[in-house]
C-alpha cells in the first residue's frame, strides 16, 4: 500500500518526545493557573478577582453577564458600606433612640451584602447572574425592612426619611416593573399600617398621604428611566456582541471555501497538538497544492478557479471528517491536520482525497508529515513545512514521470 502511493503523496515521518508531567496552560478547575498567594484574606480576594477578570472580562469584554455582575458587585459594595455606617450610627449614638434591633439588622444586611460582593469575584458570579431577579428582590426587601424596624422602634411613621430613601433605592434595584409594583406597593401598605399602629408624630393624614404619593411617583419615574436605559444598553451590547462574534469568525475563516484560514488553523491545531503530546498519540499533517490553478484562472476566468477551490474544500472536508482540521492557508494550498492518526491511515486518507479531487477534474499534489512520540514536542510550523517539502518532492516525481 505505501509503495503504491509513494509517488502521489510524499511523506516525512519523524519521531518526537513529550514530557509525562507537562503542566496544562489552563486547568479545568482553575487551580493550575493560580499563583500561590499568602494566607491572608485580602490576598485571596485579590487572586479571585484576578481570576474572574482573566476568565470573563479579559476573554470577552462585551458579554452581558460580565456587565451585570460588575454592576451587581458595585451595588452590593455600596449597600454593604451604607449599612455598615448605619450600624455604627445606631450602635454608638444612644441619643437617637433606635434601639438594639435596628443595629443588629443593619449589621446582618451589611454582612449579607459583603458576602454577595465577594461572591461576584468568584465562580459564584455565574450563579448570581443567573439569579439576578431573585438577588434584586431579596436586596430590595432587606433594604425596605430596615427603616420599618427603625420607625417601629422610634414609635412613629413620620417623617420616614429612611423609608423614602429605601423605596427609591428599591425602585432603582429592581429589574422588572412587576417586581417594582409588587414590592413598592407592599412597602406602602406596611408603611400605612405602621402609621395606623404607632401614629405619624402629629402630622395630618393628608400630609402623610402626600409624602407616600410623592415618593411613589419618584420611584416609578426612576424605575422607568432605569429600565429604559438598561434596555438600550442591552440592545447596544447585543449589537456589539454580534459584531464581535462576526469579526472573530471572519478572522479565522476563509471566505471563499468556508474552511479555516491560517489563523484559524493555528488556533485549532494548538489544542489538538497539545492533547496528542500529553496523551502520546501521533499527529499527521497532509499538505495539498492545486496544480494548474493559474492556468485555470487565465484560460477560464477567476470564477472557474474559485469554483475549483470550493470543490476542493468540500471534498477535503468530507474525506477527512469532522475530527480533522482542514484549512486553506494560501491561494491554492490546503492543509489537513489529523490528530491521533498515524502514517498508515493518514496515507490512505490522503490517497482517497487525491482520487476524489482527480475525479472532479481538480489535480493536486500532496505531501504527508507525521509526528510520533519521541524526541521533541509537536510543532505545527515544522509539520506543515515538512509536509510542504514532501508535497514538492511528490510534485517533482510526477513531473519527471510524466
Amino acid at each position: 500500500m505505501h509503495g503504491d502511493v509513494a509517488s502521489r503523496i510524499g511523506a516525512r515521518i519523524e519521531p518526537g518526545f513529550f514530557p509525562i508531567l507537562r503542566r496544562a496552560q489552563f486547568g479545568a478547575g482553575g487551580s493550575t493557573e493560580r499563583s500561590e498567594v499568602s494566607g491572608s484574606v485580602l490576598g485571596e480576594l485579590r487572586e479571585r478577582r484576578a481570576w474572574w477578570r482573566r476568565k470573563a472580562v479579559g476573554a470577552d469584554p462585551v458579554r452581558l453577564d460580565v456587565v451585570a455582575v460588575q454592576g451587581m458587585s458595585a451595588a452590593t459594595f455600596i449597600v454593604a458600606a451604607a449599612f455598615a455606617c448605619m450600624f455604627v450610627v445606631t450602635a454608638q449614638t444612644p441619643g437617637l433612640r433606635f434601639g438594639v434591633w435596628p443595629a443588629v439588622y443593619d449589621l446582618l444586611v451589611a454582612a449579607v451584602a459583603t458576602a454577595t460582593c465577594v461572591a461576584t469575584h468568584t465562580r459564584w458570579a455565574l450563579v448570581l447572574y443567573r439569579s439576578t431577579d431573585a438577588v434584586t428582590v431579596i436586596a430590595s426587601v432587606l433594604i425596605l425592612c430596615s427603616p420599618m424596624i427603625g420607625m417601629w422602634n422610634l414609635g412613629t411613621a413620620y417623617p420616614g426619611t429612611g423609608m423614602v430613601l429605601a423605596i427609591v433605592v428599591a425602585a432603582g434595584f429592581l429589574r422588572r416593573r412587576v417586581h417594582m409594583l409588587a414590592i413598592v406597593g407592599s412597602a406602602d401598605l406596611a408603611w400605612i399600617g405602621l402609621a395606623a399602629a404607632v401614629g405619624t408624630n402629629g402630622v395630618s393624614a393628608a400630609t402623610f398621604a402626600f409624602v407616600v404619593l410623592r415618593v411613589n411617583l419618584v420611584a416609578l419615574l426612576l424605575n422607568y428611566i432605569r429600565l429604559r436605559t438598561f434596555a438600550e444598553l442591552i440592545r447596544a451590547y447585543r449589537r456589539l456582541e454580534t459584531a464581535h462574534d462576526r469579526a472573530q469568525t471572519f478572522a479565522v475563516t476563509d471566505e471563499l471555501t468556508g474552511l479555516a484560514n491560517r489563523r484559524g488553523l493555528i488556533a485549532a491545531a494548538r489544542t489538538a497538538l497539545d492533547r496528542c503530546a500529553a496523551e502520546g498519540r501521533a499527529v499527521s499533517v497532509v499538505y495539498f497544492d492545486v496544480d494548474g490553478l493559474k492556468t485555470i484562472n487565465d484560460r477560464l476566468g477567476h470564477a472557474s478557479g474559485d469554483d475549483a477551490l470550493a470543490r476542493a474544500a468540500r471534498i477535503l472536508r468530507s474525506t477527512f471528517g469532522p475530527d480533522a482540521i482542514v484549512a486553506r492557508i494560501g491561494g491554492d494550498e490546503f492543509v489537513a491536520v489529523l490528530p491521533e492518526v498515524t502514517a498508515g491511515p493518514a496515507t490512505e486518507l490522503g490517497t482517497r482525497a487525491v482520487d476524489a479531487l482527480t475525479a472532479v477534474n481538480v489535480d493536486v499534489s500532496a505531501g504527508l508529515a507525521v509526528w510520533t512520540p519521541g524526541e521533541a514536542l509537536p510543532d505545527l510550523d515544522d509539520l506543515v513545512d515538512r509536509a510542504d517539502r514532501a508535497m514538492y518532492d511528490a510534485k517533482t516525481v510526477r513531473r519527471h514521470t510524466g
